[in-house]
């Protein structure tokens, strides 16, 4: 089974859910990582990190969109927000579409989104890149800087996609079914494929790894929830 980042934080904005995200599956290998983007219009006035810190603490509550509510972007931003002693209004879209066509017309100053949804828009100057909020710059967009090289301490936040099995599967299934993810994964095309259709990474890693990524993801979106008192429900 496929899943993404959002079973990590719906745990905790999710009064009852159907499932266990730790308890109910075995996890088989995480298959790649998606590095979010702050982005801006033109005309809004920061055009970095920090500057865009001294500024939201001048006009606290800018309007700061996403393609939904608890998403891995709005989620991103709460974390943003609650280092830096900012405050955003988050404005969530039903899709990614329309949130950009708001930005790129004026009336949402800011995005947080997936790379791809908005690379080729800043590539021709419609956007602007505030930060990537991976620990590192991204190939695609080797000249936005990160939020980490700004000094927001340990800023690392990615969106990612990976396979699990059902709880109970026996680990030999587990550790066939990985050796083959990971010889995929490994194949000298597949990063390349993954920068120009996702705008992503490969991953890979051991099925304990991605159990270890799974639980810390579960506590680090606690804390960042039960800060921020965000529910759904």
């Amino acid at each position: 089974m496929a899943f993404d980042a959002t079973m990590v934080i719906n745990p905790s904005v999710y009064a009852k859910l159907p499932f266990d995200a730790v308890r109910d599956f075995a996890p088989i290998s995480k298959v790649a990582a998606l590095p979010l983007i702050l982005v801006a219009h033109p005309a809004f006035a920061p055009s970095n990190t920090k500057e865009l810190i001294t500024y939201a603490k001048a006009k606290p509550g800018i309007n700061c969109s996403s393609s939904c509510h608890a998403s891995t972007p709005h989620l991103a931003m709460l974390m943003f927000a609650q280092q830096t002693g900012t405050q955003f209004t988050h404005i969530a879209y039903k899709g990614g579409g329309q949130a950009v066509i708001d930005v790129l017309g004026g009336q949402i100053p800011l995005l947080a989104t997936a790379i791809p949804t908005v690379q080729s828009h800043i590539k021709a100057g419609k956007l602007k890149g505030i930060a990537l909020t991976s620990a590192k710059r991204h190939a695609s967009l080797p000249d936005v800087s990160t939020f980490a090289e700004a000094g927001v301490t340990g800023f690392d936040v990615a969106a990612w996609y990976g396979l699990l099995a059902p709880a109970g599967t026996p680990k030999p299934i587990i550790t066939t079914l990985h050796h083959a993810v990971a010889k995929i994964l490994a194949a000298p095309e597949m990063k390349e494929r993954f920068l120009t259709t996702i705008g992503g990474d490969p991953v890979g890693g051991t099925p304990e790894q991605f159990a270890a990524d799974i639980k810390a993801d579960i506590a680090r979106w606690a804390k960042i929830v039960r800060d921020s008192g965000l529910k759904l429900d």
